[in-house]
């Protein structure tokens, strides 16, 4: 059934368009699969259609109030009073099929290893069926998804409103925030980077400061970090740090070296120029230009041993 049946819209003599349907119709083009028909009946609950010297009957339904092909000649067909009503149906159709589709796609997957664009789409997906039906979203979530995959849609839902908030707090604030600031500050917040003794608003202003960090150079001095945590004690070769690794002071002759070693190697020396990879509220991780080795430091350990990259040549 495809359209409803206003027994005074049709008259005989009238020229109206069928709309090819069924297997093989898709393959044609737009304009090829609808035909011109001329109305020869209109009864109490048909119509007869003359078209390419057939004649095709179609019936109304008084329950639905709809119209459909009684008898199939070969073909099938939908009947509109319209060109423009048949060539609409067809691009809500292709667009509907498509998102079908991807639908189809995206819950045989592990929404937790979609990337941005496939969430998106599906946030599209559930957009277009919650506008053509009274589907609350919650229901939809609750018979596809699994509780991680909840999880992550709520989350990315949560993060646009927490970035329009932070936003709004920058501009009142009369703080400079770029659109990736925003969003990696969004991001911590919504997966558990806050202080519950602190306002709404300060973690947004300390996140944001963070944010701000991520991707900043630093050189690293390991000797002033070494003194601090050996206490300044000469003897001392080895310290430990507090999230991986340690720190080992080594002596050739009357040189003094300072590397840094974890259980991937040795991923910064002395004076190596590292960019912050990522913070939490526990550490910092780092990578050196020239190892390409992330490591951690804790947030004092970080305090203690960085100092900001001029780029300058000593």
């Amino acid at each position: 059934m495809f359209t409803e049946f206003h027994k005074e819209d049709w008259h005989k003599g009238q020229t109206i368009y069928l709309l090819r349907i069924g297997e093989g119709s898709d393959k044609l083009e737009p304009e090829k699969r609808i035909i011109e028909g001329i109305v020869e009946t209109v009864g109490r609950v048909y119509i007869t259609v003359s078209a390419n010297s057939q004649k095709i009957r179609f019936e109304f339904d008084e329950e639905t109030e709809q119209i459909f092909q009684e008898y199939n000649y070969g073909r099938s067909f939908e009947i509109y009073l319209t060109k423009e009503a048949a060539l609409d149906i067809l691009k809500k159709r292709k667009i509907e099929n498509q998102l079908r589709e991807d639908a189809n796609i995206l819950l045989t997957k592990n929404l937790i290893d979609l990337d941005g664009k496939k969430l998106e789409l599906l946030k599209n997906i559930l957009d277009f069926v919650l506008l053509r039906s009274n589907t609350n979203i919650s229901d939809i979530l609750s018979e596809y998804l699994s509780f991680e995959e909840k999880d992550v849609f709520y989350r990315k839902v949560w993060a646009e409103h927490v970035k329009e908030d932070i936003l709004t707090f920058s501009e009142n604030e009369d703080i400079e925030v770029a659109d990736e600031e925003a969003d990696r500050a969004a991001s911590a917040y919504v997966n558990g980077r806050y202080d519950c003794n602190l306002s709404y608003w300060e973690n947004l202003h300390n996140l944001i400061q963070e944010s701000k960090e991520k991707g900043l150079e630093y050189t690293i001095c390991l000797q002033s970090l070494f003194d601090a945590l050996a206490g300044y004690d000469p003897e001392e070769d080895y310290v430990p740090l507090e999230v991986e690794g340690n720190i080992q002071k080594e002596t050739e002759g009357d040189k003094v070296y300072y590397n840094l070693k974890t259980d991937d190697g040795t991923p910064c020396m002395d004076g190596g120029t590292c960019q912050v990879m990522d913070i939490t509220p526990d550490y910092v991780v780092l990578m050196e230009e020239d190892t390409r080795i992330p490591f951690k430091l804790s947030r004092k350990e970080f305090d203690l041993a960085v100092i900001p990259y001029t780029g300058e040549e000593d």
